[in-house]
């Protein structure tokens, strides 16, 4: 799922739990804007083979979708005539997606976040009602016997150093470990973090830093035994 902070993401776990047994692992990332309500815009077409999904229906709607969108099936692909165009001109375009992974081969871009360090400092956001339901989320987790491993992947370094408030964010994310008794792996300080090589921009790793990072991210998970073994 491109793009949607943790609001969409708990729709995502429901409608998981809809059809299928319960998870037993969750590798939860975070970062500073997953406490945030997003923009509902942002790439909606994800979403429109599962409109039939009233849970789905409801956070679209909180997240600016209108009825008509919801409601009307083409009036939501108005907005969409690439996606609309490609399905009567490339009807077979093959799946480069490996169980929804596509990594991203682009090199690094740093001309946007050189305009923002000419500014000043950023400032992450979080929303009182979106941390309530972080809260909630995670005290479910517990009750069900649903690991839950909080992870805070790498973003470049100075995307890090330019956060204002970036020490107080990172306390909310232990304090929730803390409280629910699961493991927190923060890697904004990892090497990784430091070379531009394996990012395409200042918050998102390239193929090569995405696939660099999930290898180590499972061998830390493994040697760490944030796992219990199986009964």
């Amino acid at each position: 799922m491109d793009g949607h902070p943790f609001p969409m993401q708990l729709v995502r776990l429901k409608l998981f739990e809809k059809y299928n047994k319960k998870p037993k692992l969750i590798i939860q990332n975070v970062d500073f804007s997953s406490l945030l309500r997003p923009n509902g815009q942002y790439n909606k077409k994800q979403f429109l083979p599962f409109l039939h999904e009233n849970l789905l229906k409801n956070e679209l709607k909180k997240e600016g979708v209108t009825e008509a969108e919801l409601n009307i099936p083409l009036r939501f692909y108005v907005s969409e005539w690439r996606m609309t165009w490609e399905v009567f001109t490339r009807p077979s375009t093959p799946n480069i997606r490996y169980k929804g992974y596509e990594g991203n081969n682009a090199d690094w871009n740093g001309s946007e976040f050189d305009k923002i360090l000419l500014g000043d400092s950023l400032v992450a956001k979080r929303e009182p009602e979106i941390v309530a339901l972080f809260d909630s989320y995670l005290s479910y987790c517990k009750e069900n016997d649903i690991q839950v491993i909080l992870v805070f992947t790498p973003q470049y370094i100075k995307a890090t150093e330019f956060t204002k408030n970036w020490d107080g964010e990172m306390q909310l994310y232990h304090n929730f470990a803390e409280k629910y008794d699961i493991p927190f792996l923060d890697y904004t300080h990892d090497a990784i973090c430091n070379d531009t090589t394996y990012f395409y921009n200042a918050t998102h790793l390239n193929k090569k830093g995405a696939e660099l990072f999930t290898l180590k991210l499972a061998n830390d998970i493994k040697e760490q035994n944030f796992i219990p073994p199986p009964p």
